[in-house]
């Protein structure tokens, strides 16, 4: 691209690293830890130095912090996840491009260095080179736990070799000092969602000045789900936003135009066409579009931990910007192709391949150094790139965007600005007294089988429910002496309470006597509407009941148990020997577990089908015939699988199945089809004839849906034919293709037509599929009509029950 332009490359370079050593280098943010290190340094780092014993006592398992996270994060941990809450692009904080609806936290401040380079051939003209270069400085700063401040500074040169239009040669645009400012404004309704807005200025420069010559205002809507937020954190962060641009950089061309039309050899009056003088290179190179911008975009990221102190956060983003004329504009429509080759275009004629669209793919590295990314991305031009109108600047192809970034914050660590004081003296104290605890076992009354899932509560207290686990056991927590009441509850089961006497443990001294509740039975007995309770009575000398007190160190699964501390005797019970369980046996009484099924007989149309014969059979047996709307129902069924098959005048037979829950309910539908005015199959003693042919997708054993019928009749009289014990189902091919294809084919056919027939009632143990491929022909396979005859399923008997 010639000598001139990389020049005019390191001119921006060096310009926008000028402007970066001014704000806040890295030096100078260095020379900041250093200051801090000077005031604060012994006690901060005694401070890391607890930190780190604590991290190795406590090791993670190499996920993101956050996500590993099992409770709310602590402030510590959202100030260092907000080192990693960086600036987009131009300023406010997010990916690259897709803004963030949140922040980072009050008093953070982040700023981001980069640069970026395109570059191609054949692009905006026929054999012609082009070159784009920039650097843009930003930053952003969360002054509350809602509002966000940020701006950019941008240069940027553009180099076409044919882009003069007075010489032919090339041409170059240099932009020093296009500036943005802004705010954005969020709130989370839940902790992992954020809503909000910001509201953007861009005050943008004419060729080659620096000052203020158009701004442009930019009013955006954006949403925001960081799950790493979530109950079950997932490393994932979603963001959208919708954005309206009031684009005013054409104002930039006014005096452009002017001195164009002023070279004009033979000037007409001044109309709207002097709108047209801008050239394509030069509406990419100053950013120009005659049309406002409302902007789609949509963007992820995964922020992945790599190692201690490095984090890998990918990126992917897409934008749609559409244009949207806010003020008329006549566009002068030509008949050659808006092309690089041809004229420019009209955005009314060219629609969508003229929109700016685009792909970004991204990765931002965070390494074990306080506060630095690094950022490395690619932009790639969807829409706009090959289609240019006059109204809007070409869409770049692609372009490669480096970044550095830096974050601040301005909270002081903890207990910064006095020393830190950190304790290792280990305090060592007096351990609680100990208590008994319950261990019980919850089983049906009479059958005695286990109740796995029942609910455990204790009335009274602020204990969390327990539920008993696959051996119908649970274990208490530390109970007070005295009389406790244990409420037992299983949906299959009456609710049940226990009601027992927890002995006092050494060391744990009893609590004032509480009168026990009276039992319910009695309640009952005199009309009351109350559970039955099981009072169990253990007292210090001795047990009785069902349940006894026990001094082993076994504990049952449900809980873990406290270590036994050294007690003397109290109240006849010792816990020297072990912690103390109270061992109960509660019996519930089994709810009914009747089912109920209410189904219904249709024909074809979906008309009921009164008098029907329903026969089930599988977990039960019953039999009913279908009252006048087609209905059979039963509200006293033993739960499970049935097989249910219908038998109707002037309807084949029918078969289905359906299952039931105890206490719930089935309500199979069953649609009868009507038996045909002229069978299509009958009985011999060898075989189940059938007088048309079942018909396959060509080539496939996929059974086409015009053959259900035929298969319906073929089922219902195997079905009534009970005493045919099995039946070889043949696939024959003719000799078209190869003997082995065609052998395989038949095997195929049998084999759906097997399992058709099943599904439809027919048990498969009284069929057997067989492919005989082409080496049974009927006829000799010479004629069309020979070989359709010859494709064929033949339905042989092969055992016949004893007559």
């Amino acid at each position: 691209m010639g000598n001139r332009f990389l020049l005019q490359v390191l001119v921006i370079a060096g310009l926008v690293g000028a402007m970066a050593l001014g704000p806040l280098p890295l030096s100078v943010a260095a020379a900041q830890d250093d200051e801090f290190d000077d005031e604060f340094g012994d006690e901060y780092d005694e401070y890391e130095d607890a930190q780190d014993e604590y991290e190795d006592a406590n090791p993670d398992d190499g996920g993101d912090d956050e996500a590993d996270s099992s409770g709310p994060l602590s402030p510590e941990e959202k100030r260092a996840q907000a080192f990693r809450t960086h600036n987009t692009w131009f300023g406010p904080t997010g990916g690259l491009h897709v803004v963030d609806a949140g922040s980072g936290l009050p008093g953070s401040f982040r700023l981001q260095l980069g640069f970026e380079y395109f570059g191609t051939t054949d692009w905006l003209s026929p054999d012609d080179e082009h070159g784009y270069a920039g650097g843009t400085l930003s930053g952003s700063w969360t002054l509350t736990d809602y509002l966000e401040v940020f701006g950019s500074l941008t240069n940027h040169a553009s180099w076409n070799s044919a882009g003069d239009r007075d010489t032919g040669g090339a041409m170059l645009l240099q932009v020093l000092g296009d500036s943005m400012a802004g705010a954005k404004l969020w709130h989370r309704p839940i902790p992992w969602i954020a809503v909000g807005g910001d509201l953007r200025m861009l005050f943008l420069n004419a060729i080659g000045g620096i000052g203020l010559d158009a701004v442009s205002v930019g009013l955006r809507g954006n949403v925001s789900a960081d799950l790493r937020k979530l109950d079950k954190p997932s490393p994932v962060i979603l963001r959208f936003n919708a954005e309206y641009l009031f684009d005013n950089s054409a104002s930039l061309l006014e005096e452009h135009e002017q001195a164009v039309y002023d070279r004009l050899p033979d000037p007409m009056p001044k109309t709207d066409e002097d709108d047209h003088f801008a050239i394509r290179q030069e509406r990419f190179g100053l950013g120009i579009n005659r049309a406002d911008m409302f902007t789609f975009s949509l963007g992820g990221e995964l922020p992945l931990r790599a190692d201690e102190g490095l984090y890998f956060h990918p990126l992917l983003e897409w934008q749609l910007g559409i244009p949207i004329m806010r003020e008329e504009f006549d566009c002068l429509i030509v008949t050659t192709d808006s092309g690089k080759g041809g004229e420019d275009g009209c955005l009314d004629i060219q629609g969508l391949a003229a929109f700016p669209s685009a792909l970004t793919i991204g990765l931002r590295v965070f390494p074990p150094v306080r506060g630095l990314g690094l950022l490395l991305a690619a932009d790639i031009g969807l829409t706009g790139t090959e289609v240019f109108v006059r109204e809007l600047a070409p869409n770049r192809p692609w372009a490669l965007l480096f970044g550095l970034s830096y974050a601040y914050d301005t909270a002081p660590p903890p207990s910064a600005g006095e020393p830190v004081e950190v304790i290792r003296e280990v305090v060592r104290t007096e351990a609680p007294p100990q208590k008994a605890r319950v261990r019980g076992l919850v089983v049906e009354t009479g059958m005695g089988d286990i109740v796995a899932g029942a609910i455990v509560n204790y009335p009274g207290t602020e204990f969390t429910p327990q539920a008993t686990d696959a051996q119908g056991r649970f274990v208490s927590y530390g109970l007070d002496a005295g009389s406790v009441q244990i409420e037992v509850s299983h949906p299959d089961y009456e609710s049940r309470v226990c009601i027992v006497e927890v002995p006092a443990v050494a060391g744990a001294p009893a609590p004032a006597a509480a009168p026990a509740p009276a039992p319910t039975q009695g309640d009952a007995a005199a009309g009351g509407d109350a559970k039955a309770e099981g009072v169990l009575t253990i007292g210090a000398a001795g047990v009785s009941g069902d349940a006894n007190v026990s001094t082993d160190g076994a504990a049952g699964p449900a809980l873990p148990t406290p270590a036994p501390t050294t007690p003397e005797t109290a109240a006849g019970v010792s816990a020297a020997a072990g912690p103390v369980f109270v061992d109960l046996r509660c019996e519930l009484t089994a709810r009914p577990r009747f089912a109920s099924v209410r189904g219904s007989v249709v024909d074809g149309s979906g008309a009921a089908v009164p008098g029907a014969r329903v026969q089930l059979s599988g977990t039960g047996m019953d039999t009913f015939t279908t009252d006048a709307g087609g209905i059979f129902a039963s509200a006293k069924l033993a739960p499970g699988s049935y097989q249910v098959s219908v038998d109707a005048e002037g309807f084949l037979l029918k078969q289905g199945s359906f299952a039931v829950a105890p206490r719930g309910e089935a309500t199979p539908r069953l649609q009868l089809t009507a038996k045909p005015k002229r069978s299509l199959v009958r009985m011999s003693k060898r075989e189940v004839k059938i007088r048309r042919q079942i018909q396959f997708k060509s080539g496939s054993a996929e059974i086409l849906e015009k053959s259900n019928a035929l298969l319906t009749e073929i089922a219902d009289v195997l079905m009534r034919n009970a005493q045919v014990q099995l039946v070889e189902v043949q696939g024959h091919t003719d000799n078209r293709g190869g003997s082995r294809k065609n052998l395989t084919l038949s095997q195929q056919r049998a084999e759906s037509v097997v399992r058709w027939l099943s599904s439809a009632g027919v048990a498969a143990t009284r069929m057997e599929a067989k492919g005989y491929g082409d080496t049974k022909p009927l006829v000799p396979n010479l004629t069309p009509r020979n070989r359709a005859r010859n494709r064929r399923v033949q339905f042989m008997i092969r055992k016949m029950e004893a007559q």
